[in-house]
């Protein structure tokens, strides 16, 4: 007796065995009604590169007539017995389904005639193996060629295959006969293995190149279900031959006659469907939980695993795999009896995730199972604790789901819902979201795990919820089960914002012990949001409110806030302040540097960094040991910078006669620059430096001087037709904005918005500049004076930014503005600010409504006032004015021509208007200078040497 025939004699010994075990657990499972299922999912799969074996005999189950629908093997099912016995999904089959469409299935029950996607379909047949399913049609002597189907027994017992052949059939249906593609594969079921192959020809055109393609091509197998399949897929962008694993039932393998990728199979392309040698249990279902305990069901496979069962389990929700270390802390092995089992040692309140696998040595392992989940048990908390459902499983309106150890209820109604959401949270990413579609629906509540303490009279519930639509009602009271609604003492009803609000609320002594949030009846229905629910000691001293910096307060040392009193007034407060936005706690040192004490409700700081952001919290002083929480928000203080000083001014002669110019000097701080202005109000100075000559003078007069450092700029474009393609909308900073970086203090001081033909004269609006948070940092409001769209309108900001990235700038009430839908070519860039982009991911190129942005670094001193006494009693005659040193313009007034008395080394002279804006620059002018194009009024002549110094002298255009 040869080694080989041994050893298949031993196999076969050992498949009867496995079959009679099989058997046995059938024979049990019907007598206790149980139907048992098993998992295609767990075949192993290979493709290889074979021969196509074409069958010649056997039994021709159908045969094209012609080359109509009627007659060329469409939609056709045919009954096979099989010559033995066919293990599939550990199900034992004599006979089995043959469709035209390119499939088989097992079973009592047949598929429609017509079927064409035999994995996806819920028909309740037992299983399914699809070689090339879909709508498929075969020909009638095309090139001298029939197709049929056929099937053939091949092979001696034990070792068997029954061939399935579809030959010379079209991959799609149609009637053509001028163009015809031709291939045959076949369903190969080997006996005692039970090894399920499909073989390909790849096929060729018999007449005509017509393109047959398509993405709907089932190939794989399904079990007792369409919940469990073992599928093949392939886009149109992939070959045929380069399949992978189907992730659902629907997938498809793509295929085309004439474009590669995907083609066609390739001769002899073999798919191959392996048993598993060792199952794991299916129906794998949860039981009783206590606090610390849970028990898990499971159906036997038909196939008992010879070792038993593994189970694993974990907090995470992360599936175990091959190489996952089972070490008893997160695992249980039972013996192969077992239909359950009981885990142990488990936390209370906590959501579990389990697997189990069968285990038939220690190398020879089933698939994992899908997971099941369960929670145990909760003891009863004492407070505080916070739930802000970050943790908790996220639902839909379809899958109410709450927190372990939390519970939803409705009292009524199928059309409300409450379930963890990923929207609207304060405390990212999940908040707690209630739906009530009428007030005539029910209520929905959120109830809290069984608190000892809730009811001593020391504690209280914050919280914080919006609404989502009209009102939006939210009552929260107490209960003393969740199983008895009718027991809810109320303690108060809140009307709800379309904003997150924080609310806090009182819980009075010997209430019950579980807390509730209702929303639903009595026009309080449609949605509502809560997020960070803490149950706490309600404090015995109360922080203050409304804190805010005083407007006008703040200078370049410091500033004053002020606050409302709490409801239980304090004795006494204190303030904390830093560069820092971190907020303080409990224990923060306050050391004097960075903190004040005081009595009142307003505090002043001083000894501050100039431009620099100061945060400033504030909290009660009730007693040394009875404090509140700090404020939970700080308020910003940013401080102006520090413009360098003028010590001193000093003007000759005094006084001037008429028609006299005065020269006017002025001591500055160290490197400061000196500007001199005609008016208090104006931005351009008439001239720069520590000396300053008038022109002649007729009145007393006033001028103004200031110091400043720094300079001046401009960034972004001018205007909207400075760029690309223009179009008018009505986005508010919370859509659409642009986005800038500080690299150096600014102040911001002007911009510019073009309001479209469709807004109104005198509409209100504003502009808000926000940090890279989102928080709103100032918020400028202005009335539209201008609507064509062309002209812009400045809005002065005059807003200090420190140094900083990500800032934001937008409309923040939305009006129809211009804005630009391509054309800005990112970053702008400035020695102070640097636009970056805008938030609109699918319009890199989009300038949204601020252009023409002004700014200033360093810092300008308030303007003093200088006054030039003019004696009316004197007058300069002409000798006098010849010897002055100074220029002097006759006639003053003019006409038309002005003279110069002395033009040597004159460069330009610039005429301005009493506003400092530029009317007309002459360039090397001569003794007399043509103004008649001016209009009659006040005129400021600056006349600009080569030396690079400058006069200015006033004359009047009659």
């Amino acid at each position: 007796m040869s080694k080989n025939y041994r050893e298949k004699t031993r196999l076969l010994r050992g498949r009867i065995r496995s079959m009679l075990a099989g058997l046995s657990v059938l024979l049990l499972s019907a007598a206790i009604g149980t139907k048992l299922q098993a998992q295609v999912s767990a075949y192993l799969f290979s493709q290889s590169m074979g021969t196509f074996t074409p069958i010649t005999g056997g039994t021709v189950l159908g045969t094209a007539t012609g080359n109509t629908s009627t007659t060329n093997l469409n939609s056709q099912v045919y009954s096979v017995t099989l010559p033995f016995a066919f293990n599939f999904n550990q199900q034992s089959y004599t006979e089995l389904n043959v469709s035209t469409n390119g499939f088989v299935t097992f079973g009592a029950t047949a598929p429609s005639a017509t079927l064409s996607s035999p994995i996806s379909s819920s028909i309740a047949y037992e299983g399914a193996i699809a070689a090339f399913a879909r709508d498929l049609t075969s020909f009638y002597n095309i090139a001298g060629r029939t197709g049929n189907i056929s099937w053939e027994t091949v092979g001696t017992a034990p070792n068997r295959e029954v061939v399935i052949q579809w030959t010379d059939f079209r991959p799609t249906n149609t009637t053509s006969t001028t163009s015809v593609y031709s291939f045959s594969f076949q369903i190969r079921l080997q006996e005692t293995t039970n090894i399920i192959s499909t073989v390909y020809t790849s096929g060729s055109y018999l007449v005509g190149s017509t393109s047959y393609s398509s993405s709907v091509n089932q190939i794989g197998l399904r079990g007792a279900t369409n919940s469990d399949f073992n599928n093949r897929y392939n886009p149109t962008g992939t070959l045929f031959i380069n399949s992978e694993a189907g992730t659902s039932n629907g997938l498809d393998q793509s295929f085309s006659t004439v474009n590669v990728p995907p083609g066609m199979p390739t001769d002899g392309l073999t798919y191959t469907w392996t048993p598993p040698t060792c199952y794991s249990p299916v129906s794998f279902t949860p039981g009783p939980v206590t606090v610390g305990t849970a028990v898990v069901n499971w159906t036997a496979p038909a196939q008992l695993p010879a070792a038993g069962y593994d189970i694993y389990y974990n907090t995470t929700g992360v599936a175990p795999d091959s190489s996952t270390v089972l070490d008893g802390t997160n695992s249980l092995s039972v013996s192969s009896s077992a239909l359950s089992a009981t885990l142990s040692g488990l936390s209370s309140g906590t959501q579990y995730y389990i697997w189990i696998r069968g285990k038939c040595s220690s190398t020879d392992f089933g698939n994992w199972s899908s997971g099941i989940t369960l929670s145990t048990e909760c003891v009863p908390l004492n407070a505080p604790y916070t739930q802000n459902f970050d943790t908790a499983p996220v639902g839909s309106s379809t899958n109410n789901t709450a927190p372990v150890c939390w519970t939803y209820s409705e009292e009524s109604g199928s059309a409300a819902y409450g379930y963890v959401s990923t929207s609207n949270s304060v405390s990212a990413p999940h908040s707690f979201y209630m739906y009530n579609s009428s007030d005539t629906t029910g209520n929905i509540l959120l109830i809290s795990p069984q608190t000892l303490n809730l009811a001593d009279g020391t504690k209280w519930v914050k919280f914080s919820a919006r609404g989502s639509g009209s009102a939006s009602i939210l009552e929260v009271g107490t209960l003393d089960s969740p199983s008895n609604l009718g027991s809810l003492s109320l303690l108060t009803t809140i009307p709800l914002t379309n904003s997150h609000q924080e609310y806090t609320v009182v819980i009075p002594a010997g209430t019950h012990q579980y807390l509730v949030f209702r929303h639903g009846l009595g026009g309080t229905y449609r949605g509502i949001y809560m997020d960070d629910i803490t149950v706490e000691d309600a404090p015995t001293c109360f922080e203050p409110t409304a804190l805010s910096v005083t407007a006008g307060s703040v200078t370049g040392t410091g500033g004053t806030i002020s606050w409302a009193a709490p409801s239980t007034p304090a004795t006494g407060y204190e303030i904390y302040y830093s560069t820092d936005p971190t907020a303080p706690v409990a224990g923060t040192v306050l050391d004097g540097t960075n903190s004040l004490s005081v009595v009142g409700t307003t505090a002043t700081l001083s000894g501050l960094n100039p431009s620099t952001v100061y945060y400033v919290w504030v909290r009660s002083v009730c007693s040394a040991s009875d404090k509140s929480v700090w404020t939970p928000t700080a308020v910003t203080m940013v401080t102006l910078c520090q413009p360098p000083g003028i010590s001193a001014t000093t003007v000759t002669p005094v006084p001037v006669c008429v028609g006299g110019t005065a020269t006017i000097t002025a001591t500055a701080d160290a490197g400061a620059q000196i500007n001199w202005y005609a008016n208090a109000a104006d931005t351009t100075p008439l001239a720069t430096g520590t000396t300053f000559t008038t022109g002649p003078l007729n009145v007393t007069t006033d001028f103004y001087v200031s110091s400043g450092s720094g300079s001046t700029g401009n960034v972004g474009p001018a205007s909207p037709s400075s760029l690309g393609t223009i179009s008018a909308s009505n986005y508010a900073i919370g859509t659409y904005y642009q986005i800038f970086d500080v690299v150096t203090p600014v102040t911001l001081n002007t911009v510019d918005v073009f309001p479209a033909t469709t807004v109104a004269i005198g509409t209100a609006s504003s502009i808000e500049i926000r940090d890279s948070s989102g928080a709103t940092l100032v918020s400028v409001p202005y009335t539209v004076s201008v609507n064509d769209g062309v002209t812009p309108q400045t809005v002065a900001l005059n807003y200090l930014l420190p140094v900083g990235t990500g800032y934001r700038i937008g409309q923040g009430v939305g009006i129809n503005l211009q804005r630009n839908t391509s054309g800005a070519t990112y970053p702008f860039t400035s020695p102070a600010i640097n636009v970056t982009g805008n938030n609109f991911t699918s319009g890199p190129d989009y300038w949204y409504y601020i252009y023409n942005w002004n700014y200033s670094t360093g810092c300008e001193s308030a303007k003093s006032v200088v006054t030039v006494t003019v004696d009316p009693n004197c007058t300069m005659g002409t000798s006098e004015a010849g010897n002055t040193n100074e220029p002097v313009i006759y006639p003053n007034p003019f006409m038309d021509i002005v003279n110069i008395s002395d033009v040597k080394d004159l460069k330009t002279v610039t005429v301005l208007d009493m506003s400092g804006r530029m009317v007309k620059t002459i360039a090397n002018p001569g003794r007399q200078i043509n103004l008649s194009e001016l209009k009659a009024g006040m005129y400021i002549l600056k006349l600009d040497y080569k030396d690079g110094t400058s006069k200015s002298v006033k004359a009047i255009k009659k």
